[in-house]
Formats: C-alpha cells, sequence, structure tokens
C-alpha cells in the first residue's frame, strides 16, 4: 500500500513529494565554490572598509578563516558525535531537534573562540574588537548565505521531471 488515504496508485507527483530529488555532488560542489567566490567578493570590501584593512588583506583573512572554520568544524563535529553516542547510545543521524540546536549553537559559538585570535593576530585589534568583528562576519555570512540560496536556487531550478525524481 503507498500510504494515501483513497487506495488510488501513487501519482507522479505523489510519489515526489515522498521522495524529493536531491542536489547532485556536481551540483553542490559548483554551489560551494561559487558560494565561496561570491562571499569572497561582496564581504571582503566591506570588511576592508570596516576595519581598516586592504582589499588584498581582508580577501586573505576571509580565505584564512574559511579554511580554520573549516577544520574546526570536522574536529568539533566529530567530538560531539563521539560524545553523544557514549553519553546518549545514538548516532547522529537520530539526534533529537533540541540536541541538534545544542550543536549548532556550540559550533558557532565555539568558531568565533577559534577564529577571534585569528582575527586579533591578522588585523593587530584588540580581542573585543576582534571579536565584534568576528560576530560581525558571522551575520554577514549568514545574510549572505540566505540571498545567496535564492539566488542560486533561480538560477540553477532543479529539474521537475517527475521521472527522474528518484
Amino acid at each position: 500500500m503507498d500510504g494515501s488515504l483513497s487506495g488510488d496508485a501513487p501519482s507522479p507527483e505523489g510519489s515526489a513529494a515522498l521522495h524529493p530529488r536531491l542536489r547532485s555532488a556536481a551540483d553542490r560542489c559548483r554551489q560551494a565554490a561559487l558560494y565561496e567566490m561570491g562571499a569572497l567578493l561582496s564581504i571582503s570590501p566591506l570588511f576592508a572598509l570596516a576595519s581598516g584593512l586592504s582589499g588584498a588583506e581582508s580577501a586573505g583573512l576571509l580565505a584564512a578563516l574559511a579554511a580554520v572554520g573549516l577544520v574546526w568544524n570536522a574536529l568539533y563535529c566529530l567530538a560531539f558525535d563521539r560524545v553523544e553516542a557514549a553519553l546518549a547510545r545514538r548516532r547522529a543521524d537520530q539526534r533529537p531537534s533540541f540536541w541538534r540546536v545544542v550543536q549548532a549553537i556550540g559550533l558557532e559559538a565555539s568558531c568565533l573562540l577559534v577564529t577571534t585570535p585569528v582575527i586579533a593576530t591578522w588585523t593587530g585589534a584588540g580581542w573585543r574588537t576582534a571579536l565584534a568583528q568576528d560576530a560581525g562576519l558571522a551575520i554577514a555570512y549568514s545574510s549572505y548565505a540566505f540571498v545567496f540560496g535564492r539566488i542560486y536556487d533561480c538560477w540553477f531550478p532543479m529539474e521537475s521531471d517527475p521521472a527522474r525524481l528518484l
């Protein structure tokens, strides 16, 4: 039985609703590359203006922060998964919503602790200034990610052919 209330055979549209097609790995790689290039091109000049750095220094710093963030994300998530497995005896894909929120907030807060010293060292700013700059970058990147996602979905819509959904 298909789980529908009518008992009729599932329509292609119903099947698509139950099993939406995901973007391919190649599409996600294109999306990530465009995201990072766009972020550097749009956020670096703004950060340069706000911080007094040159455009090249700002772009270099943001590229360094992206690399640090990438490594920190992997380490933090691995540690969180292991602690969760030991204490709660569950896999990460079984994580309840509350613990997903805890994990996400912990990741972002701890990332600020890891990247703020990089900003302070790179810019020569004091710790409070570097933390404020880091928080500003987090807000800028979150805003950019929202806008980018909307634009990307318009420029590269997913195919709507039901036969290609699965």
